[in-house]
Protein backbone atom coordinates (compact mmCIF):
# COMPACT_ATOMS: atom_id res chain seq x y z
CA UNK A 1 0.00 0.00 0.00
CA UNK A 2 1.18 3.49 -0.73
CA UNK A 3 -0.52 5.15 2.25
CA UNK A 4 -2.42 4.37 5.42
CA UNK A 5 -5.58 5.58 3.65
CA UNK A 6 -4.97 3.00 0.91
CA UNK A 7 -4.60 0.26 3.51
CA UNK A 8 -7.75 1.40 5.35
CA UNK A 9 -9.68 1.55 2.07
CA UNK A 10 -8.67 -1.93 0.98
CA UNK A 11 -9.37 -3.40 4.41
CA UNK A 12 -12.77 -1.69 4.56
CA UNK A 13 -13.69 -3.01 1.12
CA UNK A 14 -12.78 -6.58 2.09
CA UNK A 15 -14.73 -6.17 5.31
CA UNK A 16 -17.78 -4.84 3.43
CA UNK A 17 -17.66 -7.69 0.94
CA UNK A 18 -17.30 -10.35 3.66
CA UNK A 19 -20.01 -8.77 5.81
CA UNK A 20 -22.52 -8.55 2.98
CA UNK A 21 -21.92 -12.23 2.20
CA UNK A 22 -22.43 -13.13 5.85
CA UNK A 23 -25.57 -10.95 6.10
CA UNK A 24 -27.06 -12.79 3.12
CA UNK A 25 -26.16 -16.19 4.56
CA UNK A 26 -27.76 -15.34 7.92
CA UNK A 27 -30.89 -14.10 6.14
CA UNK A 28 -31.08 -17.30 4.13
CA UNK A 29 -30.75 -19.41 7.28
CA UNK A 30 -33.57 -17.57 9.04
CA UNK A 31 -35.94 -16.92 6.13
CA UNK A 32 -35.03 -19.34 3.37
CA UNK A 33 -34.73 -16.39 0.95
CA UNK A 34 -31.77 -16.60 -1.42
CA UNK A 35 -30.13 -13.94 -3.53
CA UNK A 36 -29.78 -10.35 -2.46
CA UNK A 37 -32.03 -10.54 0.61
CA UNK A 38 -29.99 -9.84 3.73
CA UNK A 39 -30.12 -8.58 7.27
CA UNK A 40 -29.34 -4.89 7.81
CA UNK A 41 -25.64 -4.03 8.01
CA UNK A 42 -23.93 -0.96 9.46
CA UNK A 43 -20.23 -0.55 8.74
CA UNK A 44 -18.07 1.27 11.28
CA UNK A 45 -14.57 2.58 10.59
CA UNK A 46 -12.13 4.78 12.47
CA UNK A 47 -10.80 6.36 9.26
CA UNK A 48 -12.47 9.75 8.89
CA UNK A 49 -10.73 10.31 5.55
CA UNK A 50 -12.27 7.10 4.17
CA UNK A 51 -15.75 8.14 5.30
CA UNK A 52 -15.23 11.58 3.73
CA UNK A 53 -14.13 9.93 0.48
CA UNK A 54 -17.21 7.70 0.35
CA UNK A 55 -19.56 10.66 0.73
CA UNK A 56 -17.65 13.01 -1.58
CA UNK A 57 -18.31 13.70 -5.24
CA UNK A 58 -14.61 14.30 -5.86
CA UNK A 59 -12.33 11.55 -7.15
CA UNK A 60 -9.77 10.07 -4.80
CA UNK A 61 -6.20 11.17 -5.52
CA UNK A 62 -4.71 7.66 -5.65
CA UNK A 63 -5.93 6.39 -9.00
CA UNK A 64 -5.43 2.74 -8.13
CA UNK A 65 -8.01 3.05 -5.33
CA UNK A 66 -10.74 4.56 -7.53
CA UNK A 67 -12.36 1.22 -8.51
CA UNK A 68 -12.38 0.12 -4.86
CA UNK A 69 -13.98 3.36 -3.69
CA UNK A 70 -16.48 3.22 -6.55
CA UNK A 71 -17.44 -0.35 -5.60
CA UNK A 72 -18.02 0.75 -1.98
CA UNK A 73 -20.13 3.70 -3.15
CA UNK A 74 -22.23 1.29 -5.22
CA UNK A 75 -22.69 -0.92 -2.15
CA UNK A 76 -24.08 2.11 -0.32
CA UNK A 77 -26.33 3.14 -3.23
CA UNK A 78 -27.68 -0.42 -3.57
CA UNK A 79 -28.23 -0.46 0.23
CA UNK A 80 -26.05 -3.53 0.65
CA UNK A 81 -25.07 -1.84 3.87
CA UNK A 82 -27.29 0.78 5.41
CA UNK A 83 -24.70 3.11 6.85
CA UNK A 84 -20.98 3.71 6.92
CA UNK A 85 -20.26 5.37 10.27
CA UNK A 86 -17.07 6.93 11.54
CA UNK A 87 -16.15 6.02 15.11
CA UNK A 88 -13.42 7.16 17.48
CA UNK A 89 -10.32 4.99 17.34
CA UNK A 90 -10.78 4.23 21.04
CA UNK A 91 -14.13 2.58 20.19
CA UNK A 92 -12.77 0.48 17.32
CA UNK A 93 -13.32 -3.06 18.57
CA UNK A 94 -11.41 -4.69 15.72
CA UNK A 95 -8.14 -3.16 16.93
CA UNK A 96 -7.76 -5.90 19.56
CA UNK A 97 -7.72 -8.40 16.71
CA UNK A 98 -5.23 -6.54 14.52
CA UNK A 99 -2.94 -4.49 16.78
CA UNK A 100 -0.67 -5.23 19.69
CA UNK A 101 -2.74 -5.16 22.88
CA UNK A 102 -2.03 -2.79 25.74
CA UNK A 103 -3.63 -4.82 28.48
CA UNK A 104 -6.93 -6.65 28.58
CA UNK A 105 -9.33 -3.69 28.47
CA UNK A 106 -9.89 -3.94 24.70
CA UNK A 107 -10.52 -7.68 24.84
CA UNK A 108 -12.94 -7.26 27.74
CA UNK A 109 -14.81 -4.55 25.81
CA UNK A 110 -15.03 -6.76 22.70
CA UNK A 111 -16.33 -9.70 24.74
CA UNK A 112 -18.92 -7.44 26.42
CA UNK A 113 -20.20 -6.29 23.01
CA UNK A 114 -20.30 -9.85 21.70
CA UNK A 115 -22.28 -11.01 24.75
CA UNK A 116 -24.73 -8.11 24.95
CA UNK A 117 -24.77 -6.50 21.51
CA UNK A 118 -24.22 -3.13 23.20
CA UNK A 119 -21.15 -0.99 22.60
CA UNK A 120 -20.81 1.28 25.63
Amino acid sequence: CTSSKAAETRAAYISCDDTIGLARAVCELYTGKRGESQIEVTMKCDSKSLQDTLFSTKQIEEKILRPTVLAMKHMLIKKQFGRFDWIESSNCLADVLTKRARGTQGIEKLLHVMRTGVNP
